[in-house]
């Protein structure tokens, strides 16, 4: 079957997503010119094979939570001394938890938010305190697994922590750690002087505390913390990210791939596959006037090891263009360069569609049911605003539950062609580096 591509670029903005990347140096950045740029490139068969009409929806309820104020979602509330549990899931540690048990001196859990905290467990015997806490401190509880995931440490905690860390200049803040200890080693690395101001809490702790506590507590309406994912907490991180010593170059473009034994959450690519878009990828640079060398293959490890976090922001500070599956790796777009409204880098991020519900990580189950999981890192960190997003649909593989999804390769590469003709000469003003 011929596969005939599709120009239309699914962005409502009603012009097309590449004819106004930003507004003039000397005016600030707008969230509707930036963030809201974000696009899904189909083809005419991708068209065929899925319910595109779920992007518009996707789309305009991401821009419509990440651009809300902090105000408008949750309240500080401060409480007198108690003590505190992160329970662990009782389903295994695989499964994403967010509650804290809380009891304190004045006030109960029936006046916060129910499905962020609930009433410390009864007990008739004493408090066993595995932890004391003397100073003030905030609690924060990230939304993630129990091990080490490095997107939602990047989406989920960061950007919360960070933001306690620089409005509230006097609080200890505790937060759930894993159990190899990489939360302390990310964090200190990212900034030692937030390092210090935290206490990392394991699950199923007791942690008793001598002095004031201060909580998060969200609206009432919200039910889960994907909506505590907000422009404006990113934009503290990014202020920071800003002023960390960068690559010295913006001249790379990144391949992302999920290997298999890596993840247990599928959307891996068949290599094949794989090898061909690095091939059209090669094309479209030389096309535009560039080194296809200058394509790096990213899998998340240096030779046999992970990577550590200073290479993983080495190399994705140095990207002008990155590609590849939604997955963790991706996150690692927190860390690229821009300029300024218009001189941004480019990510061209491959997410599951209604065609890919035989993809494990693709769906969620409801009891027999099984719903589409369609997620992107332009969601995740509220629009990212700092490069220009193209999404390309994912169909399914196999015609059996499967690891392996395919990509909708015509749209991959109409969003190449787009993504490089914004990355001509106006890149070359990135950060003032030479591309």
């Amino acid at each position: 079957m011929r596969i005939l591509a599709c120009l239309v670029v699914f962005s409502l903005r009603g012009a097309s997503a590449f004819d106004k990347l930003g507004k003039p140096d000397d005016e600030p950045c707008s969230f509707a010119e930036t963030a809201a740029g974000a696009v899904l490139i189909p083809s005419a068969h991708a068209l065929q094979q899925c319910n595109h009409k779920v992007w518009s929806g996707y789309y305009q309820r991401t821009l419509d939570m990440a651009a809300r104020p902090p105000i408008k979602i949750w309240e500080l509330r401060t409480l007198q001394s108690g003590h505190f549990i992160f329970p662990s899931h009782p389903l295994g540690p695989r499964n994403m938890m967010w509650q804290i048990h809380l009891w304190t001196k004045n006030v109960t859990t029936s006046s916060l938010n129910k499905h962020f905290f609930s009433e410390f467990p009864t007990t008739s015997q004493p408090i066993n305190c595995g932890l004391t806490i003397s100073k003030p401190v905030t609690l924060y509880r990230a939304f993630a697994p129990r091990y080490f995931q490095y997107g939602h440490v990047i989406t989920d905690l960061l950007p919360m922590v960070f933001w306690i860390y620089t409005t509230m200049d006097t609080s200890t803040i505790a937060v759930e750690t894993d159990s190899k200890g990489k939360i302390p080693q990310f964090l200190q690395w990212f900034d030692s002087k937030l390092h210090e101001r935290i206490v990392y809490v394991p699950a199923d702790t007791i942690v008793c505390t001598e002095s004031k506590v201060t909580v998060l507590n969200p609206k009432s309406w919200v039910v889960r913390p994907e909506l505590l994912r907000l422009s404006a907490l990113v934009a503290h991180v990014r202020q920071h990210v800003t002023q960390k010593v960068a690559s010295g170059t913006v001249d790379r473009v990144i391949a992302y791939e999920r290997l298999e034994g890596t993840t247990t959450t599928g959307r891996l690519l068949d290599k094949s596959q794989f090898r061909r878009l690095v091939d059209l990828a090669k094309d479209a640079l030389r096309a535009a006037q560039r080194p296809p060398d200058s394509i790096v293959l990213y899998n998340g490890k240096d030779g046999d090891k992970p990577m550590s976090f200073e290479q993983q922001y080495r190399l994705f500070s140095s990207a002008y263009l990155v590609f590849g599956p939604h997955g963790a790796g991706m996150g690692n777009v927190l860390w690229m360069q821009s300029a300024d409204c218009t001189a941004r880098p480019a990510v061209i991020e491959f997410i599951c569609s209604t065609d890919t519900r035989s993809v494990t990580g693709c769906y969620v189950t409801n009891g027999l049911k099984k719903l589409n999981r369609i997620m992107s890192f332009w969601r995740l960190l509220a629009g990212a605003p700092w490069v220009r997003y193209f999404h390309v649909w994912m169909l399914h593989h196999d015609d059996h539950e499967s690891n392996v999804a395919s990509v909708d390769e015509v749209g991959f590469n109409i969003s190449l062609y787009a993504a490089l003709r914004g990355a001509g000469p106006q890149m070359r003003r990135l950060r003032g580096l030479r591309v």
